[in-house]
């Protein structure tokens, strides 16, 4: 059978993005799908409810955690995989207080324990990733196990790797982007500081907190030393050449290796599973692994403080999309639903979680050992019996993130394990673990691991 043709399918996604936008009163996007070296890119919406600007193919979003793709593929641009194996507190003077034990390739897989939620603003000067590695040796690990024993999703570990980069290549991380990656890619959109920003049209972002209506944030991406972890800004289309990049297994569009094809496949190879029924089903050096029905796609998510990009590649295809939001939560309504109409035709179908088929629980769940409090350096997460499972208020308590509070209903699947009860279509599962003689549970894993709090603080 033939493969879709993208062009064809443009006015389609278009529409749907139109749709969804009004649908979810998300106030811009756009979507940008390749596929063996063609391209579509569709915009719809504004770039801001304050600089209400159509979106256009240039106008430059916030990635996110997608940022730690790039971080990653820096790195091994620059050390190739031999560096995987070198304890971190021999490479970075300022993690001289680390575990001997932690890796490079722990930070890379999220394995290493360091509490991973911390968004501390250490200035706008050169030192900002060392003076930030520095101040990680005072706060507590999520998972104070054998590194490499556990995954808990750790933003705090890419910065490590920033201030890494920066000693490997003599120049500060934004500096050592530009120069080893993103000027051999040609991708003159992407950008890491606001006064590079500044120079092209620049979405802003925007959040949703019930009952209020959606509002224009007030601050713009996170502070320089969360760059390698988060603050990679750039276009659909200088997304997708990086994107291409990785297809390609590392040449640029002119054929020139930018990262040498061992490391480009060893990237995307399984390094670490994640928990049963957790999206992604596995991590590889920097990226997600994401197990779909009819193929393997790698990619990665991204949130800041107003805006929520997708990426996923489908290398067996040659296919790759990216889509790109200025709001939350609802952009990541949209970045599911595009992301399922962009792979439908090949076949593709994201995996569900089947609910309960005979009542919840069969009548026999019982709360007790869930109940509690559990915390890391991202929340504090309060558990509650509920009819028919139990209720998780969280309240944010990381540094540098806006104080938010959410509560998610959850019914019980078996074996510790839980879905969203108001979700239309689950498709990952939260998870208690590490119960005690008693039964009684220790840890709470939502993407990252929390451990139950002692009994004088609940």
């Amino acid at each position: 059978m033939a493969a879709p043709n993208i062009t064809d399918l443009a006015t389609t996604w278009e529409e749907l993005l139109r749709e969804l936008l009004d649908r979810f009163d998300v106030p811009g996007a756009v979507l940008g799908v390749s596929h063996r070296g063609e391209r579509v890119l569709v915009t719809a919406g504004v770039a801001g409810l304050r600089n209400p600007q159509p979106v256009s193919t240039a106008t430059v979003f916030q990635l996110g955690s997608i940022s730690k793709v790039y971080t990653a593929t820096l790195l091994l641009a620059l050390a190739g995989p031999e560096i995987l194996e070198r304890p971190v507190a021999e490479l970075v003077p300022e993690a001289e207080w680390m575990d001997p034990e932690i890796r490079v390739h722990h930070l890379l897989t999220h394995s290493s324990g360091l509490g991973g939620d911390y968004f501390a603003d250490t200035g706008r000067g050169e030192d900002a990733l060392a003076r930030y590695v520095t101040a990680l040796a005072s706060l507590p690990r999520d998972v104070p196990l054998a590194s490499g024993s556990r995954y808990s999703y750790c933003n705090s570990g890419f910065a490590v790797l920033g201030r890494l980069i920066e000693i490997l290549s003599g120049e500060n991380y934004d500096a050592a982007l530009r120069t080893r990656l993103l000027d051999p890619l040609g991708a003159r959109a992407t950008v890491t500081l606001a006064e590079d920003a500044i120079m092209h049209p620049v979405a802003l972002g925007h959040n949703r907190h019930d009952p209020e209506p959606l509002r224009a944030d007030h601050t713009w991406n996170f502070s320089r030393a969360c760059n390698p972890l988060g603050g990679v800004c750039a276009s659909a289309g200088d997304l997708l050449s990086f994107a291409e990049l990785h297809l390609r297994d590392g040449h640029g569009g002119d054929g020139a290796t930018i990262l040498d094809p061992e490391a480009a496949r060893l990237m995307r190879q399984r390094h670490l599973q994640t928990p049963p029924l957790s999206r992604p089903s596995a991590r590889g050096l920097g990226w997600g692994i994401y197990d779909w029905e009819g193929a393997e796609l790698v990619g990665h998510d991204g949130e800041t403080l107003g805006q929520i990009a997708c990426l996923r590649l489908v290398p067996s295809e040659g296919l790759a999309f990216v889509v790109l939001t200025n709001a939350i939560p609802d952009g990541d309504e949209i970045t599911r639903a595009l992301g399922e109409a962009v792979l439908e035709p090949w076949g593709l179908v994201q995996p569900t979680i089947a609910r309960p088929s005979h009542g919840i629980g069969n009548g026999r769940f019982d709360p007790g050992p869930y109940l509690g409090r559990y915390g890391n350096l991202d929340a504090i997460f309060e558990v509650t019996a509920a009819d028919p499972g139990l209720v998780v208020t969280s309240r944010t308590i990381a540094e540098g993130l806006e104080d938010n509070t959410e509560v998610t209903r959850l019914i019980p699947i078996g074996d510790g394990a839980f879905i969203d009860a108001d979700a239309d279509r689950p498709t990952r599962a939260m998870r208690f673990d590490d119960p005690d003689p008693n039964g009684r549970f220790q840890s709470y894993f939502a993407g990252r691991i929390a451990w139950r709090s002692s009994d004088k603080d609940e």
